[in-house]
Order: structure tokens, then sequence, then C-alpha cells
């Protein structure tokens, strides 16, 4: 697969990156040697809304090949992949899916270099898991453990899709990140164009929803065919790639004609159906009509507690999610509390705009949904009790991908401290200023950095981010108390001379009970003697 690899910079920065919004096993699966084999996934935004609109023209399943290239990153060292174009073929049955994939790959690649990333279909509902049906199928054709396969759905009217892939380590299927490669990139400062819609995944990005490129693309494959292409097994079929993976044109995002739609924000447009176009239809001379709609974007440039209140969400659900998680036994831990990230239903989920960001007076449950809807995941859970028998709990979370490290002591109502820990590079002036000769390591000039974030977390990550300076596996690990106020006072005034060894018992107890990922990444390390 590598013996001929294109060295390229990863294209993160004109890139969107979408995350799964209700499975963190990629997280798990992210830890493995080498990842297990998996590679970063890029795809270009023609190939995607050429894919969703040939899965939602309703000539049965909809299937095809993902063509495209391996690259090394120069900057990182690490392989990529990107998905240049796709196939189309059409399927009545599941049998015929089965069959067609098989007889498609069976098939000479045209262009050097050309890989096959994995494919993709069409299906009546995108569920958390492929189908039994999907997986087989990939299981028997896609070898590669970084072969993907693009669940989309049919439906127009509930847009979805998924990037899956399996993690044969577990046996498990899971949802995986991947970026979105706009046509044009965008003028500095300005939204992304993204013609993603799908309610399973999330993205921190500033993205406006653009379906320019879907017209463009039904409008060719409308004028290339006269009815549907179904695959139909035929011994006498010339092998050939499919004419469908030529790239379509792309509408220039540049034009002035376009200009306002960078202007704009928080506009939210519904598209107009197929059966009631609107009254002022354009003329043909006319750019193509634009449905937008703002996906993310970045959160204004004020405080946090000025917010205007009418804009925060109800108190009584974060309140009895408190309960709810109160009521558990004392000292009960958890290492990966994704209940919220796993569920199917979206109703059941408190909402979270993008301009949320945490306050000094929020509840605990609504502080830990911002910060998971900024990217952190929770590793471990801990309840506790304090001297007056009022109960605390203390939380645990990381966002891998940028290498933040959260830790929120709360009470029942109340968030009594939040501390964001994180590495970064730094000059010489860096490390000199940084007092604790723990806290820096002069080789890399990285240096261990902590802020409390009871208020504005998502702005202050946001900020760090696009220093692009956080370093993402730690150089420098100082010591890290993992625990409540409540406990600081117990044992404290409980121990007199033994406190220090109890608190630094109890430290490296916690620290033993996390995911060993997490340790791995943070630098966190535990005692012989306790790590038995």
């Amino acid at each position: 697969m590598r013996d001929h690899v294109t060295r390229r910079p990863m294209p993160v920065d004109q890139a969107i990156l979408w995350k799964p919004l209700h499975d963190s096993h990629y997280v798990v699966a992210s830890l493995q040697p080498g990842d297990g084999g998996r590679l970063r996934i890029f795809v270009r935004q023609q190939a995607l809304a050429r894919a969703q609109a040939v899965a939602r023209a309703g000539h049965g399943r909809a299937f095809g090949l993902l063509y495209g290239h391996t690259y090394h990153c120069d900057v990182t060292g690490a392989h990529y992949l990107v998905i240049e174009t796709v196939g189309e073929q059409h399927a009545l049955t599941e049998d015929e899916l089965a069959d067609g994939i098989g007889r498609v790959l069976a098939e000479p690649l045209e262009g050097k270099g050309t890989q096959v990333i994995g494919w993709y279909r069409s299906v009546a509902h995108v569920e958390s898991r492929p189908t039994g049906i999907t997986a087989a199928i990939h299981t028997r054709q896609f070898g590669q453990p970084w072969q993907t396969a693009l669940v989309l759905s049919e439906s127009s009217n509930a847009p979805g899709g998924a990037f899956f892939l399996n993690d044969t380590a577990n046996s498990r299927w899971f949802c995986t990140p991947f970026y979105e490669l706009p046509d044009h990139a965008p003028a500095p400062g300005a939204a992304k164009p993204t013609c993603i819609e799908w309610a399973q995944y999330i993205t921190a990005d500033n993205v406006i929803y653009d379906t320019r490129e879907v017209a463009h693309v039904s409008e060719s494959r409308a004028a290339d065919r006269q009815g549907p292409r179904r695959w139909r097994p035929r011994s006498d079929r010339s092998p050939s790639v499919d004419p469908g993976i030529q790239a379509a044109p792309a509408a220039d995002l540049t034009d002035s004609r376009w200009s306002p739609l960078y202007k704009k924000q928080g506009v939210d447009m519904q598209p107009a159906t197929d059966d009631a176009p609107p009254d002022n239809e354009a003329s043909s001379d006319e750019p193509p009509k634009v449905v937008e709609k703002v996906v993310r974007r970045e959160p204004e440039n004020r405080l946090a507690d000025v917010q205007p209140k009418a804009a925060r969400p109800k108190r009584e659900t974060a309140k009895r999610r408190v309960a709810g998680f109160l009521d558990r036994p004392v000292g009960k831990l958890t290492t990966v509390d994704d209940l919220d990230q796993r569920r199917a239903s979206r109703g059941t989920l408190r909402v979270v705009s993008d301009e949320d960001d945490t306050m000094v007076d929020d509840q605990p449950g609504r502080y830990i949904d911002l910060a998971r809807a900024e990217g952190f995941f929770v590793a471990a859970k801990y309840d506790t009790r304090d001297e007056s028998g009022e109960p605390q709990t203390l939380w645990v979370l990381n966002e891998p991908y940028s290498g933040f490290l959260l830790t929120v002591a709360a009470a029942r109502d109340e968030v009594l401290d939040a501390t964001l820990h994180y590495n970064l590079h730094t000059d010489d002036a860096g490390l000199h200023r940084t007092p604790f000769p723990q806290h820096r390591d002069p080789d890399s000039a990285t240096i261990y950095m902590r802020e409390t974030c009871v208020e504005s977390l998502r702005a202050k990550c946001q900020r760090l981010r696009a220093t692009n300076k956080l370093v993402r596996e730690w150089k420098v690990s100082p010591t890290i108390t993992f625990m409540t106020p409540g406990e600081w006072e117990s044992i404290g005034t409980s121990t007199e001379d033994g406190a220090g060894n109890a608190i630094r018992t109890l430290n490296n107890v916690r620290i033993g009970e996390l995911p060993e990922g997490v340790r791995n990444q943070f630098g966190l390390t535990v005692p012989d003697d306790l790590s038995a």
C-alpha cells in the first residue's frame, strides 16, 4: 500500500474535522499501537456530495467504491488517506449489492497510484452500527484496517451518514472522525462551506451549509444518463472503471456573486423542496441557488457571565441529571461515562448551542455537557462525600486530539473547581519564565501549564488550539492530584502527620484506575506496588 506514497503536508487547516457525536470508541481504538493500522480519513467535498446525491436518487440501493490516494505528512510523519472520487452503482436487493461489490473490485483501476479506500452504500436509516449484511460484505471484501465503509441515508428529509471502521482487536465497529476537504479554500476569517448535515457528527469549525455542489452533481449525472444504472451480474460485462468517478465541475466560491454568503452569520434557511420550487426561481444565466445553514460558528468575543439569560437552557433538566449521578453508590468508578454520546435518540439530549460556554453558576451536569460539546470524553468519575456527609464528585476528562486533561470537582448543585491541564511548545524565554523545573523540558522546549476554567472553558480551549503549539503526547507530566476539596479537608484534619501519605496513596490508586491509554498519553505513572 505504501510503496509509492506521495509526501504532502496534512491539509488540516483547510479541512473541516467532523467527530462522532454518539460514539466515543474511536478514542479507545486510537490508543492501540499504530492506531491498529488505521489512518486518518480526508474526503473531497465533491466526492462526498456526489455520493450523497446518488444515495438520495431513489433508484434502489446505491453503492460504489471510494477511490483515493495515500499520503505521507512531512510535518507529523503520519500517513493519511484522501478520498478523491467515488464510483456509482445501483442494486435492487442485498444479494445484488454483495455480488456487485465483488465484481467492481475485480475491475482494473485507472490512474497510477489510485487505491480503493473503501466503499459506500445507501440505507433507509443510518444506525449506530453497520447492518449485518454491510458488516459481512466489508469483512469479506475489504481486508485492510484502514479501509472504511461509508453509510448514507437515502432520505433528503432526514440526512445522515457515517464512516465506519472495524476494530478487530475489540470485535467492534465504530463511527470514526474524518476531515471534509472543501473544493476551494475560504477567505481568511470566513466560514468553511460544507455539504455535511448529519446528525451523527459534530464539528468545532466555523462552517456554513452549502448545497451548490450537490446541485451540480445531480445536474451532471442527469445529463450523463437517462435512467439509473443498476448492477446486473453479466459474464460479458467488460471490465472498466465506473465513469461516475470523474469529478464534476465545482462552483467558484471566490466569485463575487457569493461574497454576501460569508458576511452573514446566524442565518438558518431551510431548502425548498423539489415539489414546491420557490416563486422567485432564478433564470438560467443566474448563479445556482444556494441553501445555507450555519452549522457551527465561533463564539463572540464576550465574557460568559454577560451572556443573555434567555439564551441559556432550562436548569431543571440539568438538576435531574445531577441527581441521577449522585444517587449512585459512593466511590463507584465509571471509567468511560459516555452514555449521552452513545444514545441513539437525539431527543433525550440537552441542547448545547454553538455560543454556549461554561459559567460560574452552571450545574455540574450542564458543565460536563459543554465540555463534551468541546470534544472532551469522561475518563473517570469518583463520587465521594465531605466531612458533613454532603456528596461531592470528581470528574476526569480528556480531549485526546489536542492533549487537554480536565479535572472538575462538583457539589450537588455547583462546580467547585475546574482546572485545564496541557503541554505547550515554547521558546527559551518561555522555558525561563516557568518557575518549577518539573514543569519544563528543555530538550523538547515543552512546558506544563494549567489554568482555572470554571467559566469560559470552550473559549480557552479554542484560543489554545489556535496557537498550534499544543502537545498531544505530553512531554512534561508533573504530579497532578485527583481529589475533591472535601477530601483535602477531611484527610488534612483526620490524619495529621500521615496526611501526606494518605493523599499520595489515594491519588496513586485513582491514577491506576484511569484507562491505560489516558495514563500513557499524559504520562501519569503509578508506583510498582500499586500497579499490580
